[in-house]
This record gives structure tokens, C-alpha cells and sequence, in this order.
């Protein structure tokens, strides 16, 4: 139980129980959430499906079942809106601006929904709690598009310090060898040529073994 004042949903189908009234199906909708997160967990974990795909899932369910923790709570007023902070965030940091608006998008409309729902008379009162959370998904999604072209360009800058120290390697070790082996071909067809064949087997067996 955590606030002890009247939820909306206990409207629907009161309780009476002792000092406080509180709706069943808030706990239903809670263990929903707690048996998802398990899950959420171990499929991560342990791979059950690709991470990108369990990304998009979990962001859907993430906005769905933020909604309705806070619906069944306390509605517009809701401590658990925080949920829909959570996918935001989540998203923007993971997939960049365009990602995160259309979470933003998406958790906005389901707020403005359920303050229609809970609150229909008190617009102007909460209506600055969406845009709230609109602001908090603009800017987390530059964030992260800014840090995943940052990633990108510090992987370009590796890749090419890669390039560079391969290609220092082989002008410093292969080059200087095969050009060593040249020098000593060079001096086997010399050495033919005054019909030196016996020193000139010679060489090329040494080569051959270098």
C-alpha cells in the first residue's frame, strides 16, 4: 500500500478495509508489472530473443503498463507517472532523438488520456504535467543522439588508429623483409648466371627456411 488516500480506480469496485479503501486490481496490475520485469530480465540475461527487439518490446510495455499503474493509483495526480519519465529516458539514451520522440509522443497522449479520464474538469491544472515530460523527452533525446554520434565518431577514430598502426607494422617488419629477400634473390640469379649453381642451391635453401 503506498498512499493512503482514495484512488480513482477504487470507484469502480470499492473495498472497505479497515482505515484505508483501496482497489484490487491495483494489485493485480502491480504483480503484472512485477512478473514482467522478471521476465524482462531473464530474457535479457540469458538471450531469449534479440536485444534490439526485447529493446522495442519492453519500451511498448513500459509506456502500456505506466499508464495504467498510475490510472489505477491516483490517476493524473499519480506518484508512479515517474514510469513514463523512465521510458523516456530509456529510450532517448538507447536509440537517439527520433526514438525518443515518438516514446515522448506516445506517454504524452496516454497522459493527456488519463487526465481526461481522472481529472475531465481540471485540465489547466495538470496539463503542465505532459508538457513537463514533452521537455524532459526533447532534451534527453538530443542527449543521447549526441552521445551516439560522439560514439561513432571516437569508433571511426579507432578504426583509422587501427589502419594506421597495421600499416606502420608492415612497413616496419613485412616490407623490410620481403625487401631483404629480394636483395638475396637478386644475388641467386648473379650467382647463376657465373654458374655457381652449387652456392646459389645453397642460398635459396637458407631463404626458403627464413
Amino acid at each position: 500500500f503506498i498512499d493512503p488516500t482514495t484512488p480513482y480506480a477504487s470507484s469502480w469496485m470499492p473495498i472497505a478495509s479497515g482505515r484505508f479503501t483501496i482497489d484490487p486490481y491495483v494489485f493485480v496490475v502491480m504483480g503484472t508489472h512485477l512478473v514482467y520485469s522478471v521476465l524482462v530480465y531473464f530474457a535479457a540475461s540469458r538471450e531469449w530473443f534479440p536485444l534490439d527487439r526485447l529493446a522495442t518490446w519492453t519500451v511498448c510495455a513500459d509506456v502500456v503498463l505506466g499508464g495504467a499503474i498510475a490510472l489505477m493509483t491516483e490517476g493524473a495526480t499519480s506518484p508512479f507517472s515517474a514510469f513514463f519519465a523512465f521510458a523516456v529516458v530509456v529510450s532517448g539514451f538507447r536509440s537517439g532523438l527520433r526514438q525518443a520522440m515518438l516514446v515522448t509522443a506516445a506517454s504524452v497522449s496516454v497522459y493527456l488520456g488519463m487526465i481526461l479520464i481522472s481529472a475531465p474538469g481540471r485540465m489547466n491544472i495538470y496539463i503542465m504535467r505532459p508538457a513537463y515530460l514533452a521537455i524532459v523527452g526533447y532534451l534527453v533525446g538530443y542527449l543521447g543522439q549526441h552521445r551516439i554520434e560522439l560514439q561513432q565518431a571516437l569508433q571511426s577514430l579507432e578504426a583509422a588508429q587501427q589502419r594506421h598502426r597495421i600499416a606502420r607494422d608492415l612497413h616496419d617488419g613485412f616490407a623490410q623483409a620481403l625487401a631483404g629477400i629480394n636483395l638475396r634473390i637478386e644475388g641467386c640469379r648473379r650467382l647463376l648466371r657465373r654458374n655457381d649453381a652449387a652456392v646459389a642451391l645453397t642460398e635459396l635453401t637458407d631463404l626458403q627456411t627464413s
